[in-house]
């Protein structure tokens, strides 16, 4: 203990934990993909191997064959497998108060045959 009654491991207690700032230091990014294409979202926490919660749609979701999930130290991974129409919406990863959220956009597919089809009936009709 010194003059100010501070032991030194308080002092690098505290100096840790000024060190220590918890934040996203790469936050997710807004993605977008093409019918039956995989998503992957990707953020970094400031603190290695934290545990996070990933979220679709505000609902919590678990690794399963549709959301592959990952974490290696610092780094959180979501892919979403074979996106649909269906998968559009917000995600999120959270790990405590932190959460950084993005929107995964899914294009459909463009069916090229049936828009030739209705272009050819719309000729006909017009004749």
């Amino acid at each position: 203990m010194n003059d100010s009654g501070t032991s030194f491991s308080e002092k690098l207690h505290m100096a840790v934990c000024i060190v220590l700032q918890w934040e996203w230091t790469t936050p997710l990014k807004d993605i977008t993909v093409k019918e039956t294409e995989p998503a992957l979202f990707e953020c970094e926490f400031s603190v290695p191997n934290v545990n996070v919660t990933w979220s679709v749609k505000g609902e919590p979701i678990e690794a399963s064959p549709k959301y592959g999930i990952k974490s290696d130290g610092k780094k959180h991974s979501l892919d979403v497998a074979k996106c649909r129409p269906t998968d559009v919406g917000e995600v999120s990863c959270t790990f405590k108060d932190y959460t950084t959220r993005a929107n995964l956009t899914v294009e459909g597919k463009k069916n090229n045959n049936i828009a030739m089809f209705v272009s050819r009936i719309i000729d006909k009709v017009k004749i």
